[in-house]
């Protein structure tokens, strides 16, 4: 019976890819042009092809989507469909990153003391947003979210914070934002090889910080410190806050 059953199911899931395989990418409609006519003149500064249809589970296309190469990201595709008559995508959030990663960077002086001090936005909070142009000032008040990797560098592991300085600079810093928060701090020294010696993962939702964990060397393979969970972030700096 379980035989039957795993043979069954498994005659349906290659009829579906079979199926899928024979389909045809459908053809832009009219509207679909009209959207890469609009990006173009929203962005003159960039140039849109198109290069097929979204493909959904199981290879289906997807046809109220459709998938475009930006000749000013071409290490990218970008997927647009329409939202209550208005163009979405990813791509808005590409072409602002230089400016959101700029502006959060600009933030960080006052809250940590290192000699170098960079962000890069995380990948998953890259979020699907109006494809209209505005300026980057307007996009990162609207659109942008506390989702950070932040990379400070120190001339030597032994300029590095205490553990009980740095989780008070990263508690400022998340009250500062006003907000949901999920920041990553890399601690390296610019006189070791190494890629980074310490990870401090902070996340805080709803005024609550859901933890904060202290990595020594790779998250993947290093044992982590449990320094806070599930405490309000106004109770957390009172208490480790100085």
């Amino acid at each position: 019976m379980k035989k039957s059953a795993v043979t069954a199911v498994s005659l349906i899931l290659v009829s579906s890819f079979m199926f899928s395989g024979c389909q045809k990418d459908p053809e832009l409609t009219r509207e679909q042009q009209k959207w890469i006519s609009q990006m173009e003149d929203w962005y003159p500064d960039d140039e849109f092809t198109y290069t097929h249809h979204g493909v959904a589970f199981l290879g289906a296309y997807q046809e109220h989507v459709i998938i475009l190469k930006s000749e000013n990201f071409p290490d990218f595709t970008f997927e647009f469909s329409e939202r209550d008559g208005e163009l979405y995508s990813y791509y808005p959030t590409e072409y602002h990153r230089e400016a959101i990663e700029e502006y959060y960077t600009d933030t960080l002086d006052g809250y940590f003391d290192a000699r170098k001090m960079d962000v890069k936005y995380k990948d998953h909070a890259y979020k699907s947003r109006p494809c209209e142009y505005m300026s980057d000032e307007e996009f990162i008040e609207k659109f942008t979210t506390n989702e950070l990797d932040i990379y400070l560098t120190y001339k030597n592991s032994s300029d590095y914070p205490t553990q009980d300085e740095m989780v008070s600079q990263i508690l400022k810093y998340a009250d500062f934002l006003e907000g949901d928060c999920e920041l990553d701090v890399y601690l390296k020294s610019s006189s070791r090889d190494k890629e980074y010696d310490y990870l401090y993962d902070f996340i805080c939702h709803n005024g609550k910080i859901t933890c904060i964990l202290v990595y020594k060397g790779d998250r993947k393979n290093s044992d982590y410190d449990d320094l806070c969970r599930n405490m309000q972030l106004e109770d957390a700096l009172e208490e480790y806050a100085y």
